[in-house]
């Protein structure tokens, strides 16, 4: 090991200046072994491989010096009763989150400098981080009443009238759900992928596929709006029951993130006191055409 001499004085050997001092030590010492690996000869490699080892060598000791200061530098701010907690689950939450490490970089140690950077952050991206969900954290009971899936209605309860937004996103829910059947999509006898044991690779038969009957939705009304009721009419035609838990499964997000839906039902007649009377050239009547 090289000897490097270097004087210390005054405020050089104290605080946050002592890692300075070590890291120009390391430094020093970096190049007077690479210079005297150059002039004797030894060592092997090229100038470049034996420059790159030893650069790699510094860098690795910089790192570990730098975190013995946030170490030390968090210790002493613990001992002093100042360190917050949420600071620390901050820190340890950035060992498994690249993103967040990012953001806090090397402020790890000064819970102000972490506050302010996250914080920072949020007002960058706030829009697209934060966004207000307006539906129902209840669950979306769904029940059956003497249900046809050829001739029948599905009604939707909702916990208030709802808006023209609201209106447009369930109609364009049930203009999906029904070019997705009138194309066949609704084919329980043609579900290769799905019934692939667990872990196997994906693999589909087109042989398998024509073996399959085929399965089409048939016809659809328009989505009809009054008060706090929602219905369609449906004629699901050859279409498999995997359509309906598709369409629950696309309601129930509908409810939870956009409009809340207290109840849907399958089949029945007339249900919210329903004024088949009423049409749309009448203010308490909407409807979206599909």
């Amino acid at each position: 090991m090289l000897g490097v001499k270097e004087s210390c004085t005054g405020s050089l050997c104290s605080g946050g200046l002592e890692v300075l001092f070590v890291r120009k030590v390391v430094e020093r010492a970096g190049r007077v072994r690479i210079q005297a690996v150059s002039t004797n000869g030894q060592g092997g490699g090229s100038f470049g491989e034996r420059t790159g080892a030893v650069s790699s060598g510094r860098g690795a000791r910089e790192r570990r010096l730098q975190k013995v200061a946030e170490e030390k530098k968090r210790k002493q701010t613990e001992e002093a009763g100042k360190y917050p907690e949420w600071a620390t689950i901050l820190e340890n939450a950035t060992k498994d989150d690249a993103e967040l490490r990012d953001i806090i970089g090397d402020s790890i140690g000064n819970p102000e400098e972490m506050r302010r950077r996250v914080e920072e952050r949020v007002r960058r991206k706030g829009p697209d981080i934060l966004q207000q969900k307006t539906g129902s954290a209840l669950p979306m009971p769904v029940s059956f009443r003497d249900f046809d899936p050829m001739d029948n209605h599905i009604w939707m309860e909702f916990y208030a009238p709802p808006t023209d937004k609201d209106i447009d996103l369930i109609g364009s829910v049930f203009r999906s759900f029904f070019v997705l059947g009138r194309l066949g999509g609704f084919n329980s006898m043609n579900m290769q992928l799905t019934q692939l044991p667990l872990n196997a690779p994906f693999r589909y038969s087109t042989e398998k596929a024509k073996e399959a009957l085929d399965a089409f939705f048939h016809n659809i009304g328009d989505v009809e709006f009054q008060d706090n009721w929602g219905r369609i009419w449906v004629d699901l035609g050859t279409s498999d029951p995997v359509s309906l838990d598709v369409l629950i499964n696309a309601l129930t997000n509908v409810s939870f993130d956009h409009v809340g839906i207290k109840q849907l039902v399958f089949g029945g007649k007339n249900l919210g006191d329903w004024d088949e009377d009423l049409t749309s050239d009448q203010p308490d009547f909407k409807s979206y055409k599909i």
